[in-house]
């Protein structure tokens, strides 16, 4: 029983500390990594440990930090996404994704494992993650909402997919390694 409480809490930490870094580096960008990166840190060390799933963690880490050079990196690169002057190179956007993938298979993890409900979420969520990035200022859209939103929804509905997949396979090597040191 105590561990199924202790799941939870963690879970729900994991929550948390992934909101506090979005809404720092969506705030304050750059200089906010000061804070962020410490949240990150608490983020992969309590999830890690109360999950025994390091190794996966960072597996996603890596995936999702390419992702982000890649999928923001084109979104800023061709103007879809304008940054202020400030926030060059958006060092912040790609703290957002790492704690984001830090929450794949921890508190999202009811949601990833279900594709569909992880790939409608996407669609629904992940433009509201950025129209909310564009009303606290940190980008601007290059182009008219009725552009960017579907774009948006096309984007992260088949990334969720793919997270979906990609944390199955993470968690089957969790809990091959668990069962190998039991």
């Amino acid at each position: 029983m105590n561990s199924i409480h202790s799941l939870n809490y963690s879970n729900l930490l994991n929550f948390i500390l992934f909101q506090v870094v979005w809404f720092v580096c969506v705030i304050y960008q750059n200089p906010g990594l000061y804070l962020a990166i410490p949240c990150i840190l608490v983020l992969l060390l309590t999830s890690s440990l109360a999950h025994g799933s390091l190794l996966a963690d960072i597996k996603l880490i890596i995936l999702l930090s390419l992702l982000a050079l890649l999928i923001d990196g084109t979104l800023i690169s061709t103007g879809v996404f304008i940054l202020s002057s400030s926030a060059q190179p958006a060092y912040w956007l790609l703290v957002i994704w790492i704690g984001f993938s830090l929450t794949l298979n921890h508190s999202l993890k009811p949601i990833v494992k279900q594709p569909v409900i992880a790939t409608i979420s996407g669609a629904i969520f992940g433009p509201l993650a950025y129209h909310a990035g564009m009303v606290l200022g940190a980008i601007q859209f290059g182009l008219p909402a009725y552009y960017i939103y579907p774009l948006l929804a096309i984007i992260w509905c088949l990334l969720m997919w793919l997270f979906s997949h990609l944390a199955k396979q993470n968690q089957s090597l969790v809990q091959k390694r668990n069962r190998k040191s039991k």
